[in-house]
């Protein structure tokens, strides 16, 4: 694919530029009245072969440092060619009509598809607000994507030569905040990971190493895309084994030791991630509870009926010393039990018959089994009608399914809770503190 053309948006202001020097993006030092000269210097390259730009300037702004001979005109031109720059003018700001009136001579006139240098020098007191929502909003609709956001740090208090800002991880932060979101919304850590690559990949684009920090944000952000087809698809024996659950925790621990300024707000983030991932443990049935907690999170209603149902009778089985809760008997001996003690008159009982004999009788002394009674018939009830998609004759409504879920996955956690004969740690930990998490 060819690349996307690098498109520079500048905004020129009316004010006394005085040439000073600039320490460029590529750490040489050129003396120029305009940073945005010492912004496109650092992408020269680039912008050789492939480069626009557009200048936003007012009548008055464009007579005095657009049309005069020495100009930020003459100096663009030996970056861009002369085809490839575009002015445009722009009325002075006062109103929110004329704000609405300048957001969208901006949009229209950023191309699809390209890469954004965004300058915020010069820019009217509105612009930099402006300018990261139309960042995000070309992005979706355009489908562009941004290399930077600048500032030429003039200050005549401050000692030559001036730094050119690099504000870009502002507009990374604002990305993380929407993605992760998402992510808590949903499950769908596409945002997180569309990012995470994007950045890595500006650093591979320019030949730079990224900062160690960076690859493993990138880890964390394939972590969570990982776990999201594991729900999705209801796949228990993945949840079980936690390995992909515990990855995100150490990832976010690593992160947490970067002690740098722009990273410090994603704690915050981090922090939201990690509030229910961070219950999962290596080879752990109990770890089916919390996934069940970020299905109803995620509005995984489907997924999260089946794993619960499911998940009930691995940890019974489990409960009951019976290791082996994969072999399809020992499931079926379990399904069977609860058949026979909610319906006696139509199912026989599975301690009578092999070869569910020896689980049955286990199940047969067990007081928690009992307690899950009336819980097992109505995940099987609902699990039976929203798998066969309503054809049914149940007549249940939409909302009753999560309603129902999140009733009887409540209700699941207290019997684990109260039942005085479950003694075992692993079980309750996780049971107690999601009990504070309510669903």
């Amino acid at each position: 694919e060819p690349p996307m053309p690098l498109c520079f948006v500048t905004f020129l202001g009316t004010g006394n530029y005085e040439k000073v020097a600039y320490q460029t993006l590529d750490g040489s030092v050129i003396t120029t009245a305009y940073a945005q000269t010492a912004i496109v210097h650092g992408f020269q390259n680039e912008i050789r072969q492939n480069g626009m730009a557009l200048v936003f300037a007012t009548s008055e702004a464009k007579t005095r440092h657009w049309d005069a001979e020495q100009s930020l005109q003459s100096e663009l031109i030996r970056y861009f060619d002369q085809p490839n720059i575009k002015t445009i003018e722009i009325p002075t700001v006062t109103t929110e009509e004329e704000i609405w009136a300048l957001f969208d001579k901006i949009f229209q006139n950023i191309p699809e598809q390209s890469e954004l240098i965004f300058d915020i020098t010069h820019a009217f007191r509105s612009i930099p607000f402006l300018g990261i929502v139309i960042i995000n909003y070309a992005r979706l609709v355009k489908n562009i994507s941004l290399r930077g956001i600048f500032y030429g740090a003039y200050d005549r208090n401050l000692t030559s030569p001036y730094k050119i800002i690099d504000l870009t991880n502002i507009d990374r932060l604002l990305r993380w905040s929407i993605g992760v979101s998402q992510y808590l919304n949903t499950g769908n850590a596409a945002e997180i990971n569309q990012l995470a690559s994007e950045t890595v990949g500006k650093y591979r684009k320019s030949n730079k190493d990224a900062d160690p920090y960076l690859y493993l944000e990138r880890n964390l952000a394939n972590n969570l895309k990982n776990v999201w087809p594991v729900l999705t698809t209801c796949r228990t024996p993945d949840i079980i084994d936690g390995t992909k659950f515990i990855s995100i925790q150490e990832k976010i621990e690593e992160l947490k030791k970067y002690n740098i300024h722009y990273i410090k707000p994603l704690g915050a983030l981090y922090d939201k991630i990690e509030d229910v991932v961070y219950l999962f443990k290596k080879d752990c049935v109990a770890n089916i509870l919390p996934a069940v907690h970020l299905c109803i999170q995620y509005n995984l209603i489907q997924q999260g009926i089946t794993i619960l149902q499911e998940g009930i009778i691995t940890i019974l089985l489990y409960l009951l010393g019976v290791d082996d809760y994969m072999t399809r008997e020992h499931r079926e001996a379990v399904a069977r039990y609860f058949n026979f003690i909610n319906e006696p008159m139509k199912y026989t009982n599975p301690a009578t018959e092999e070869p569910y004999k020896e689980v049955g009788q286990r199940l047969e002394k067990s007081q928690v089994v009992n307690n899950f009674k009336e819980i097992y018939k109505r995940l099987q009830d609902i699990r039976n009608d929203i798998n066969h998609a309503g054809f049914t004759r149940q007549n249940i409504r939409p909302e009753t399914f999560e309603n129902s879920l999140k009733e009887i996955y409540k209700n699941t956690i207290m019997i684990f809770i109260q039942n005085t004969e479950i003694k075992e740690e692993w079980l309750l930990s996780v049971a107690k503190e999601l009990s504070k998490k309510g669903s």
